[in-house]
């Protein structure tokens, strides 16, 4: 009920939906996999690869873990920098 109140604007850049490995722009699709990743399988490295072959360049982490800071092995043409934030109480 929440996301369906969300306001989603279309993106500045393609999102690449971790369902599908493939960039998305449209609001309401995008609204639509967000519902779909919290069930379906992630497709993490299909989207690594569709990122490295697309030219992406540079991907940055936020928050406070390093799960894709570790799983960059996957994919070594794409440079990762992490932005840490503080851990919450």
């Amino acid at each position: 009920a929440a996301l369906a109140e969300t306001n989603i604007a279309a993106p500045a850049v393609p999102v690449i939906a971790n369902v599908r490995a493939a960039p998305v722009i449209e609001p309401e699709e995008i609204r639509q996999l967000l519902v779909e990743q919290i069930t379906a399988r992630v497709r993490w490295r299909e989207s690594m690869i569709w990122l490295a072959d697309n030219d992406a360049g540079n991907l940055v982490e936020l928050g406070s873990g390093k799960w894709i800071w570790n799983a960059q092995a996957s994919c070594q043409s794409v440079e990762l920098c992490r932005l840490r934030c503080p851990k919450t109480q």
